[in-house]
């Protein structure tokens, strides 16, 4: 046979609370839980509920969106430089109003924000080239690198290659990352917008695999 018979499961497009529409809907939780809960660890929910995947996944992508990354997490907490606009102001009170304040609030920033008509001001802190993104976008690379903060968690990147090198200007990334099963590494592009190219992403898989066949 020279076709890989181990299938492999994982998720190829995950959204974390740095994603302004999964904050928006409810997700507290950022990439460190990700990769924590995809690894087997015991993680809090959204919910406040202690839960664990009953099966390690064999891959994770955490994909985040560039734009307005982080916006709501700082919103939610009340960060001057957002409380300081009339918008952001306004929104910060609907959440802490909560019911349907909280709910007219996510309704009233999604519609601004699809339209374009946010404050541009208060986006820029949180769009390539400020230094707010340049130090979420080192966190977020260095949460998904070997570090006792990611246990288990074997990422890695190119010395010469995005994230390190061409953040955060580029509009997409590869990385290098070794899979949570043993034996290889598989090439994953990773876009900020979207994650693409699945097709691709299968055949690197499947390349894999056959190599860990061969060995036996």
């Amino acid at each position: 046979r020279n076709f890989p018979n181990r299938p492999l499961w994982g998720d190829t497009h995950l959204h974390t609370n740095l994603s302004m529409d999964a904050g928006l809907f409810g997700n507290r939780l950022g990439p460190e839980d990700a990769y924590r809960f995809a690894l087997g660890h015991e993680v809090r929910s959204s919910s406040g509920q202690t839960v664990r995947i009953s099966r390690p996944l064999d891959f994770l992508v955490v994909a985040d969106h560039s734009d307005g990354m982080g916006f709501f997490n700082d919103l939610t907490k009340g960060a001057p430089n957002i409380l300081k606009d009339p918008m952001g102001k306004r929104w910060y009170e609907g959440f802490e109003t909560g019911g349907q304040a909280a709910v007219d609030a996510t309704l009233d920033l999604i519609t601004n924000f699809s339209q374009g008509t946010i404050s541009e001001s208060m986006l820029a802190d949180y769009s390539p080239g400020s230094k707010t993104y340049e130090s979420l976008w080192n966190s977020v690379v260095d949460i998904a690198s070997p570090s006792p903060r990611s246990p288990g968690w074997r990422g890695r990147h190119t010395a010469n290659s995005c994230p390190r090198d061409c953040r955060p200007r580029a509009s997409a990334c590869t990385v290098n990352a070794t899979p949570l099963i043993s034996g290889g590494q598989v090439s994953v592009t990773i876009s900020m917008r979207m994650v693409s190219g699945l097709v691709n992403l299968a055949a690197m898989l499947a390349r894999l695999h056959e190599k860990q066949l061969a060995k036996g």
